[in-house]
């Protein structure tokens, strides 16, 4: 099947100024697109004819995203999708996990609509590995590769000194050295995370097995990209980690305030403008951060994580 030709794309949306925007800006990209007014003439549409996709909105009247999604779920599984909202995704968080969602985009205003047509094209192609795809053509993405556990500390030093300044290159080190660890010990060594006390640390990784660390900067962004070829990470226990770390439990704190393990993503999440999250299970994982040079017009950040389906 062709990613675009013959790609039915579906839009429920009931913003009408930017329900035909977002129609004309995939349409222009050459997927097939019909759009609905709420997420009852969604169902309706979708009971007429295939899609491919779903792109809905979270609040609209008679029935909104996750309602329309747990009936998509139901009935048309394989559909890929896209939720947007224009409030922040944490709030949805708990429904966000139940319902499997890994892909939330924020209405911007300006609607920033790069950031749609790049993850359609993900997800419609499958090809969603590589940092080069969020650069300008001409970039050059340099590549680093880890195989011992004493050499992410002295690498995330570099890093955060080559593309940090004096306000955030000691965060910038700290979230390098936290997706590092987490790429060397579950992806690689496939370590259990609740007992760090019994992690072997002395090892040489082969090289089949090595880390690899792509980083890079265009006249927009700085951009990191770390590798491994464990595959062990999932959108399900992403979701799950992100939701302790939000959802607050009976005392009005987050659930996984004080958990030993699994607050890692969520802290990258918070420090950097943008994390997203490639697995292909078991063969290979990809945790990559682009942080803006100038500051971003919208305060709340997308969720991007993608997850092939298992050969």
């Amino acid at each position: 099947m062709s990613t675009k030709s013959g790609y039915r794309i579906l839009i429920a949306e009931d913003d009408p100024g930017l329900r035909p925007l977002l129609a004309e800006v995939l349409t222009h990209e050459g997927y097939e697109v019909v759009t609905a007014n709420d997420g009852e003439e969604a169902l309706e549409v979708l009971g007429r004819a295939q899609f491919h996709m779903l792109v809905t909105d979270i609040e609209m009247p008679r029935r909104d995203g996750f309602s329309l999604i747990r009936e998509v779920d139901r009935l048309y599984p394989s559909i890929q999708r896209i939720v947007l909202t224009a409030y922040n995704a944490d709030e949805y968080m708990d429904l966000i996990q139940t319902q499997g969602i890994g892909n939330v985009l924020i209405k911007s205003v300006p609607f920033d609509s790069s950031e749609l047509t790049q993850l359609v094209h993900q997800l419609s192609s499958q090809d969603i590995f590589g940092l080069d795809k969020h650069f300008s053509a001409d970039t050059l993405v340099h590549v680093a590769s880890i195989r011992r556990s004493q050499e992410i500390e002295n690498l995330s030093a570099e890093l955060a000194t080559t593309y940090g300044n004096s306000n955030n290159s000691n965060k910038l080190r700290t979230v390098l050295v936290e997706l590092l660890t987490n790429a060397v010990f579950y992806g690689a060594r496939n370590e259990r995370g609740d007992d760090k006390s019994q992690w072997h640390k002395d090892f040489v990784l082969d090289e089949a097995d090595a880390i690899q660390v792509f980083h890079g900067q265009d006249s927009e962004k700085i951009g990191f990209s770390i590798v491994d070829n464990g595959g062990r990470l999932s959108k399900k226990t992403i979701l799950y980690w992100l939701n302790r770390q939000i959802t607050p439990g009976n005392n009005g704190l987050p659930t996984g305030l004080f958990d030993s393990h699994g607050r890692g993503l969520f802290i990258v999440r918070k420090s950097v403008d943008r994390l997203q999250v490639h697995v292909d299970p078991g063969r290979r994982c990809e945790c990559m951060i682009i942080n803006y040079k100038k500051p971003m017009p919208n305060k709340f950040k997308p969720l991007r994580i993608i997850e092939l389906q298992p050969q």
